[in-house]
């Protein structure tokens, strides 16, 4: 007979497709395993069971029975959701970085209060080789990360890469999960960006379910402008040279994927049209987010 444990995992992944994520990071590429695919090789192969496990498949999946069976214990920790989320997702070199800093100007010169009051808190690039996390954090993934952050819940954080970066609202100090807390509390908006997750936006739909005020602005460039601009940059140079990076052909299949998953939260920019026409792709992308458009975001 099937053990409880492995009947709870089997429920889990069968009722949550959309968690097998295909997710890439910066130096491996695609994993091939999904939770459903793990549990299977758990009752069949130890070895294989082992060889799937570390994958950010596996990852998001557990994260996503996690939360099945935490509602009860989650409830009083879903705070903050009454603050606008808004995830800048993209590949790297993308224009992802501009529309972070767009977003970062959206609350100067506001005479509403409440806007004014703490800014845009914006993260560069969670997700990312560098970070540091408790192990409990590390073996969900950046599922648990970007839940997390879209509610300022920063625990089980030690370090981020990002913080670091001048796009983070980083306040020249040295990463601490309370001091992160309390910015990003602070803040009405909170905003970031991913060059290594959420490629294929469908696959996340359950955090944009989680979270009633999260929007993403899908970044969309000429994927040959893009490979281009990696051949001429590094570390990219050196990544693609080596062969454990992204391909144009994935590029292209994502951005179709994320252009006709049609979501009222999902919002496209061509980084092009953005290059050719500034003022009407920001007016409308804050226009999507609900905020207002004026002299010190037109400067």
């Amino acid at each position: 007979m099937m053990s409880s444990a492995i009947h709870v995992v089997l429920v889990g992944a069968w009722l949550l497709p959309s968690l097998a994520l295909q997710v890439t990071s910066s130096k491996h590429v695609a994993s091939d395993c999904s939770l459903r695919q793990m549990v299977a090789a758990d009752l069949s192969s130890a070895a294989q069971h082992k060889a799937c496990a570390g994958s950010e498949y596996v990852k998001a999946g557990h994260f996503a029975v996690d939360m099945l069976h935490s509602t009860r214990k989650m409830a009083p920790h879903r705070g903050n959701t009454d603050k606008l989320a808004v995830w800048i997702a993209s590949y790297p070199r993308s224009g992802s970085s501009t529309m972070l800093s767009m977003v970062s100007a959206a609350i100067e010169g506001h005479e509403d209060d409440r806007l004014k009051q703490g800014g845009t808190f914006s993260l560069f690039e969670p997700c990312h080789d560098g970070d540091v996390y408790d192990d409990w954090k590390s073996k969900q993934g950046c599922s648990s990360l970007l839940w997390g952050l879209s509610r300022c819940d920063f625990k089980g954080v030690k370090n981020l890469w990002g913080w670091a970066d001048p796009h983070s609202s980083n306040n020249h100090s040295k990463f601490a999960a309370d001091v992160a807390t309390k910015m990003c509390s602070a803040s009405p908006v909170v905003a970031f960006k991913t060059v290594d997750y959420g490629h294929d936006l469908k696959t996340w739909n359950w955090l944009l379910d989680s979270h009633p005020n999260m929007k993403v602005l899908d970044v969309v460039r000429d994927p040959r402008s893009i490979y281009a601009s990696w051949k001429t940059t590094e570390p990219f140079t050196t990544l693609v040279a080596s062969g454990d990076f992204y391909k144009l052909t994935e590029i292209c299949e994502n951005f179709a994927k994320n252009i006709r998953f049609d979501d009222k939260r999902v919002h496209h920019i061509k980084f092009e049209e953005l290059m050719a026409s500034p003022w009407n792709v920001t007016n409308k992308a804050y226009t999507f987010l609900g905020l207002p458009f004026g002299d010190p975001q037109e400067a």
